[in-house]
């Protein structure tokens, strides 16, 4: 039950390595998930000086063989401040093209604030049409001593920008927003510090229609033995979907503690108004999510960690619109310093699948390594019970040289 596009981190060895010299400071222009299925790929990045840079050129079979080619330089500016510029292309061999440039800065000053800008063009052209140029604009500043901070940012991306390189939720957007908050911090009290904390945002479309509007209220608080307590509120938020203003409440409460090294363990748990934008014509229902998570160390080399995950939607009559439950158990044993494996399992309510994997890997430096795996895929069969329906045995062998 989601708007957006759901954003999944880069895991792919060659892609990670040096991936801090590709971001930009308030846009992801780079996200190299983009590159699905590369044929070939080549990378590089490094510093010299105040100047960095790096290059990143691929062919995406996925995209029927269409080029990747990423540029990006960064300049250091004093000890706390830089200033960049980059360039991201995708050519398609059906003539599809999107180019993206953009320079982006970072100023810090009197210790306190923090000044971010950066500003985008995109060309675009699909076949057989002509090129489209648009832009994305993004400022934000922020504040932040030992009690007093406040943030405040702005955006303004038009209905037409694109980036097929990086990650956007939204377009056609124009966005202001702040938040402030102030720290008290107790003395010879069992409570560290506490937190009180408000924020407001206001979100407009091109032709000028309020599309979003969010009042947040937030207290945090920080105790002994790495405990953090958080309640959260939002009062009154307005969402537009489909030209149907919504009107929306929800609240959040979240926990983490860390009593021992060797134990660790986080709750949350949301309740509210939630749009079923599945439904036609979409309605305002009743949305419970949910999550628990124990990390479990009993030596150094052993982390085992138990997830649970919990959605419900229910419509405006009470009716369940789906319950989804995950539980997810992964064991990772750090055998020598080269030699590790990991154990994963997974299942889902709602469709009745999950998986088991296993994963040995011998890593004798970074970029060099042997991977040796098995996955199993679970499902239901019409007796209701949990067969494997598919094995994959794989292997991975790579070798980094270094220029």
């Amino acid at each position: 039950n989601q708007r957006f596009p759901l954003f999944f981190p880069e895991k792919r060895p060659f892609f990670m390595e040096g991936v801090d010299l590709f971001a930009t400071p308030l846009m992801t222009l780079v996200h190299t998930r983009t590159i699905v299925d590369p044929q070939y790929g080549l990378k590089l990045t490094g510093k010299q000086n105040s100047l960095s840079g790096a290059a990143l050129v691929a062919r995406d079979r996925s995209r029927q063989d269409a080029q990747f080619n990423i540029f990006r330089l960064n300049h250091d500016i004093g000890r706390e401040s830089t200033i960049g510029v980059l360039y991201s292309g995708l050519e398609g061999v059906q003539g599809e093209i999107n180019r993206v440039a953009s320079i982006d800065g970072l100023v810090r000053f009197k210790s306190l604030y923090t000044l971010k800008f950066q500003g985008a063009r995109s060309f675009s052209r699909d076949p057989g049409a002509p090129t489209d140029e648009s832009a994305a604009y993004k400022a934000f500043i922020t504040r932040e001593s030992k009690n007093l901070g406040f943030e405040a940012a702005w955006s303004d991306f038009y209905p037409d920008f694109r980036a097929e390189t990086g990650f956007f939720e939204q377009v056609d957007i124009r966005r202001v927003g702040t938040a402030w908050w102030y720290t008290f911090r107790p003395v010879g009290s069992p409570l560290l510090s506490w937190r009180p904390k408000a924020s407001y945002r206001k979100t407009y479309d091109h032709q000028n229609i309020l599309i979003d509007e969010r009042s947040i209220i937030e207290l945090s608080l920080q105790l002994r033995l790495q405990t953090s307590l958080g309640f959260l509120y939002q009062p009154d938020t307005l969402e537009r979907f489909q030209n149907i203003d919504f009107r929306k409440q929800a609240g959040q409460i979240y926990f983490s503690m860390e009593p021992t090294t060797h134990l660790g363990f986080s709750l949350s748990a949301t309740m509210g108004d939630q749009i079923d934008y599945a439904a036609s014509p979409p309605s305002l229902g009743r949305a419970k999510t949910g999550s628990a998570s124990i990390d479990i160390k009993p030596a150094a080399p052993i982390n085992w960690s138990l997830t649970y995950l919990k959605s419900n939607l229910e419509n405006a009559d009470g009716q369940r619109v789906f319950d989804e439950n995950i539980g997810r158990s992964a064991l990772l044993v750090q055998w020598t310093k080269e030699l590790s494996s990991k154990a994963i399992y997974q299942y889902a309510t709602l469709n009745h699948k999950g998986f088991a994997n296993i994963l040995v890997t011998y890593l004798l430096v970074p970029g060099t390594a042997v991977h040796l795996g098995y996955t199993a895929t679970l499902t239901k069969n019409q007796e209701d019970n949990l067969m494997r329906s598919r094995d994959v045995v794989f292997t991975k062998l790579s070798y980094l040289f270094r220029l």
